[in-house]
């Protein structure tokens, strides 16, 4: 009998030393410190990896309940990405999340930043588009602590769209000269909440009438084809319900009987039947005619690479 009592209690014990090693440090002499790299995802003008190199980003996430990064700033050193105070790795399985620029840039706050380790969610409150930055995030997840890699990789994709204009000058002007001073994009929404799971993204709680402007160098438009005049006007995806977003451009004109030029501007509503959508850069093409209209082609929609064009529309 006493035998059997001393094998009863002996089995709860060799229970407890199997358990999970979760949560478990690993010994110091074997600890792997948790590296970063990053690239971009796509080809465009904005935010490549040498905005990274410039801008840095900011990390959250660990695993379970325990954010092991809190927007920590990763910054581009020499011999690859750091940060202060290195973290290392435990038994645990972990999820991290990137954002682009860092959080000391202004266009949104740290404490407006949450994620998610066990439902895979990240959100961003609050981001100011005004300021020009291109809203990036990149994920890297069940990163399994035990077996760590030698650095987390993260592949950054845009969350905004992007506008462009070309131009070019009417038929009536072909001895006139025009040229190109300035461009501005105004009367569109300017803040947002960027919100990811694990299935879908979307921009929300949009607000604040915004605008972007840009003096450029002077671009002296043909008749034959558009001329590109500016790229990379970065606005958060939104449609249009009830808004009146308009086109400034500011030009150098000087007819062919004139001495000199004159500065002059066009301020029309653009094209706004359909979306900004997330990852998409639209270009829009306008035809200059100095008896105060531009005439507008179709927008080119172009998911990084693929086109499409219409028909013209005519705004007066």
């Amino acid at each position: 009998m006493n035998h059997l009592l001393k094998i009863l209690f002996l089995v709860p014990l060799f229970v407890s030393c199997t358990s999970s090693q979760e949560d478990v440090p690993i010994k110091e002499e074997e600890q792997v410190s948790i590296g970063f790299t990053a690239k971009v995802q796509g080809s465009r003008t904005e935010a490549t990896i040498e905005d990274l190199k410039v801008h840095g980003f900011s990390v959250w996430g660990g695993y379970k309940d325990t954010n092991v990064f809190n927007g920590t700033k990763i910054t581009k050193t020499d011999d690859g990405w750091g940060y202060d105070n290195p973290q290392f790795w435990t038994y645990n399985t972990y999820n991290f999340y990137a954002v682009y620029p860092d959080n000391t840039h202004n266009a949104y706050s740290a404490e407006e930043v949450t994620v998610s380790n066990t439902t895979k969610q990240l959100t961003i409150k609050d981001f100011n588009s005004a300021l020009g930055y291109d809203l990036m995030y990149a994920e890297s997840l069940n990163n399994d602590g035990s077996n760590p890699p030698d650095e987390v990789s993260f592949t950054f994709k845009h969350t905004m769209t992007q506008l462009a204009v070309s131009l070019k000058k009417n038929s009536i002007n072909l001895n006139d000269e025009i040229k190109v001073t300035g461009l501005y994009v105004y009367g569109m929404y300017g803040k947002g909440d960027y919100e990811l799971t694990a299935s879908t993204e979307a921009w929300t709680n949009l607000k604040e009438v915004s605008y972007y402007g840009k003096e450029i160098t002077p671009v002296t438009l043909g008749v034959a084809s558009y001329t590109p005049c500016v790229s990379g006007i970065m606005v958060i995806p939104q449609s249009f319900e009830d808004m009146d977003i308009n086109l400034l451009i500011t030009y150098s004109y000087k007819s062919k009987d004139a001495n000199e030029a004159s500065n002059q501007y066009l301020s029309v509503p653009i094209p706004t039947s359909e979306p900004w959508e997330i990852r998409k850069k639209i270009t829009y093409q306008g035809e200059i005619d100095v008896d105060d209209k531009i005439v507008f082609s179709t927008p080119i929609v172009e998911t990084w690479g693929a086109e499409q064009v219409g028909g013209t529309i005519i705004i007066k």
